[in-house]
C-alpha cells in the first residue's frame, strides 16, 4: 500500500469532502429508507447525519495520523541506515590512509635496493619492507556501505593489499640465503665419499629445497605483478577512490545536518 501522500494536494482533499458529504446520501438511500426521501421524521435524520460528521472526521483525521506517523518512520528507518554508514566510512578512510603510507613506504624501499652499487636484476626482489597489515576488524562493516560500487572498490583494494604486504613482509633474503644453503648442503654430501645419503635423506632434502624455491618464486611474482598495477595507473585509483569515499561521508554529514534541522 502506498502511504506517500501530499496533504497540500487539493485534489486528495476534494476527494475526501466529497466521500465525506455523498457516503450519507447513500446510506440514506440503501440503509435506512425514510418515508420521504432527503427529508427526516423526529430528527432522526439530523441525528444520524451529526453522529456521522463526527465519527467520520475523527476516523479520517487517525486515518490520516496513523499515515503520518508510517511515513516518518520510514523516513527515520531510511535515515538510520544512512548514518549507520559513517562509522564504517570512517575506519576504511583509516585503511585507505595507511595503505597509501605502506605503498609509498614500499615503493621507497624498491627503488633504494635498485639504486645498491652491486644491484642485479636476479637481486630485483631480494629485499624485505616491514608494511602495515589489514585491519580485519575496521573492515567487517563495509557491507553497511549503501553505495554498491564503492562497496566492490574497496574489497578489490582490500584483496590486493592484503596479498601485497604479505609478499612484502616475506623475508626474501633469508629464505633466499637458507635456499642456497640447502643446496650446497644436498651437493656437498653428494660428493662426500665418507657420508652416504639414504635415498629417503635425499628425497626429503631435495623436496625442502623445491618447496622453499616455489615459494620465493611466489612471492616474488607477486610483488612484481603488484608493482606493475601500481606503476600502470592503480596507485591513481587508490587516491581517487579515498576522495570517493571522503566525498560520500561529507553527504552523510550534510544529510544529518538537514535532518537535524528539519
Amino acid at each position: 500500500m502506498d502511504f506517500n501522500f501530499n496533504l497540500k494536494d487539493k485534489k486528495f482533499w476534494l476527494k475526501v469532502i466529497a466521500a465525506i458529504l455523498l457516503i450519507p446520501f447513500v446510506l440514506n438511500m440503501t440503509l435506512f429508507q425514510f418515508t420521504t426521501r432527503f427529508t427526516y421524521q423526529g430528527g432522526d435524520w439530523l441525528s444520524f447525519w451529526g453522529s456521522y460528521l463526527g465519527g467520520f472526521s475523527s476516523g479520517i483525521i487517525a486515518l490520516i495520523v496513523a499515515l503520518a506517523t508510517i511515513r516518518e518512520d520510514r523516513k527515520k528507518y531510511s535515515y538510520d541506515l544512512v548514518i549507520k554508514q559513517l562509522p564504517v566510512m570512517v575506519r576504511i578512510k583509516m585503511e585507505l590512509e595507511k595503505i597509501i603510507n605502506n605503498i609509498d613506504r614500499a615503493t621507497r624501499v624498491k627503488k633504494d635496493n635498485e639504486e645498491l652499487p652491486l644491484f642485479s636484476e636476479d637481486y630485483e626482489f631480494l629485499y624485505m619492507a616491514d608494511v602495515e597489515l589489514i585491519d580485519k576488524e575496521k573492515w567487517d562493516s563495509l557491507d553497511k556501505i549503501q553505495d554498491i560500487d564503492l562497496q566492490v572498490k574497496l574489497l578489490e583494494l582490500r584483496q590486493f593489499y592484503e596479498t601485497f604486504s604479505d609478499s612484502l613482509r616475506y623475508d626474501m633474503v633469508a629464505n633466499k640465503n637458507n635456499l642456497d644453503w640447502k643446496k650446497r648442503d644436498l651437493n656437498l654430501k653428494r660428493k662426500q665419499a665418507v657420508t652416504i645419503m639414504s635415498p629417503v635423506e635425499e628425497h626429503s632434502l631435495m623436496a625442502e629445497i623445491a618447496e622453499l624455491g616455489r615459494e620465493i618464486d611466489y612471492y616474488r611474482q607477486i610483488r612484481e605483478q603488484c608493482f606493475k598495477e601500481l606503476e600502470e595507473g592503480y596507485s591513481d585509483k587508490i587516491e581517487q577512490l579515498l576522495k570517493e569515499l571522503l566525498s560520500a561521508m561529507n553527504e552523510i554529514k550534510q544529510e544529518k545536518k538537514n535532518f537535524e534541522e528539519g
